[in-house]
């Protein structure tokens, strides 16, 4: 959940249409990481289905469904697990990890 949302944003839209969808590095042209030029396809993946747990940041596979990502029940501001339904993206200190929507 956002705390304090800002207005509306056009991929909202786009997104609530699919089924699902990975939440992916951004990377544009030009851009050097870990001493390389080369685009690395890294995505947000939960950890385990329990609540509290760590999202980490694995390479993009199209089949795992611990990458899959939805709006939860519509709402702009809420990002939930397919993997674990109910489960949502909250923030830590530090860290993201994953809780009840």
């Amino acid at each position: 959940p956002v705390s304090k949302p800002k207005g509306y944003h056009f991929a909202y839209d786009v997104m609530r249409q699919m089924e699902y969808y990975q939440l992916k590095m951004y990377w544009k042209k030009d851009y050097y990481w870990q001493e390389s030029t080369t685009e690395r396809k890294y995505c947000a993946e939960v950890t385990s289905s329990s609540r509290k747990s760590e999202i980490e940041i694995q390479r993009c596979s199209g089949s795992d469904k611990k990458q899959r990502w939805r709006f939860y029940q519509n709402s702009r501001f809420m990002i939930e697990s397919v993997y674990k339904k109910d489960r949502c993206i909250s923030r830590g200190d530090k860290r993201l990890y994953i809780d009840d929507c």
